[in-house]
């Protein structure tokens, strides 16, 4: 399977799922099969969700059970840091389905042999903040006496909610920034955005996210504008990266709530032509329907999804 992986590496999807599928007509049940065969889901499934496209929530979904199943095999192999990581996969591919419900319960499942192997606390720690589970993050974190360097990061960005640590958080972060880390770089560029100014901006994490990925500085800088009241500055920022489905979604989003329904219809159209999830179809549909143009929201949209609900009494 190290062909497989090393194809991942280089985000050759198409090549590595052909090599998974053979290697599975030949070794269906073999567990390094089914683990490379689902990690082709995965790679492929982040890099959508870094692009702003949607993601296969389906095939996401089954890789999951895929690797749950894997899970309990090395769990009653008594393998469980490798078990733990399994779980931690079940939760990944979950989140990037948009399920953040399900990888809740999920990292609710772990048990306390594996929370004690290896790097698990930490790795389910991380994904319980991407599914919006700042608590749960937490309480597994907790669980964490090892030495990985990602730990302080993660500390330093749950500090961030609490007052009487933010001010350390923002130093911890700044330290890493100046080493020029990226992960540092975006916390400490979100944790500028509350219009409090309590943290200040950073035009170091700003440069350094910006290197790797423009379009998430600018969308980030876009809010900072906003939630000073600058909306020109936020629209100019988002222009600059009107190829960004991301950025087009938010350009949608801020013309409609002003109700300049015609200049919302571009970003839409644009949006549209990206193969977005059904949800932001029907958003972009809404729009266009509001700009007058309910002729493409027929091309674009099922049957079932056409129809405007009839707002409450």
């Amino acid at each position: 399977m190290a062909r497989t992986i090393a194809l991942l590496d280089a985000d050759d999807f198409d090549t590595a799922q052909e090599a998974a599928a053979r290697a599975t007509a030949l070794a269906p049940w073999s567990g390094p099969v089914r683990d490379a065969t689902s990690a082709v889901v995965v790679a492929r499934n982040r890099d959508r969700k870094r692009a702003g496209t949607a993601t296969q929530r389906r095939e996401l979904l089954e890789a999951a059970e895929v690797y749950r199943s894997l899970r309990d095999d090395l769990h009653q192999s008594r393998r469980h840091a490798d078990s733990g990581g399994m779980l931690q996969r079940v939760a990944e591919c979950q989140n990037l389905a948009d399920r953040h419900d399900l990888a809740r319960v999920t990292l609710s499942e772990v048990l306390p042999e594996e929370l004690r192997a290896g790097d698990v606390a930490l790795m389910l720690a991380e994904t319980a903040l991407n599914a919006g589970a700042p608590d749960v993050a937490e309480q597994l974190l907790g669980h964490y006496d090892g030495e990985h360097d990602g730990a302080e990061l993660l500390r330093a960005h749950l500090g961030l909610r609490k007052p009487q640590q933010r001010q350390e958080a923002v130093a911890i972060l700044d330290r890493r920034v100046a080493k020029g880390e990226y992960e540092a770089a975006m916390a400490r560029m979100v944790a500028a955005i509350p219009s409090t100014d309590e943290v200040e901006w950073s035009d170091a994490a700003e440069a350094i996210v910006r290197e790797q990925e423009p379009a998430l500085a600018s969308f980030a800088k876009a809010e900072w504008h906003d939630r000073r009241g600058r909306t020109q500055d936020a629209r100019r920022e988002l222009a600059r990266h009107v190829d960004d489905a991301r950025v087009l979604k938010e350009l949608m989003v801020q013309f409609g709530q002003r109700q300049q329904w015609l200049k919302a219809a571009s970003p839409a159209r644009a949006l549209l032509a990206m193969d977005p999830d059904l949800e932001t179809k029907v958003k972009a549909a809404q729009v266009l329907r509001r700009a007058g143009d309910s002729s493409e929201v027929e091309a674009v949209l099922p049957t079932g999804a056409r129809t405007p609900r009839r707002a409450r009494s």
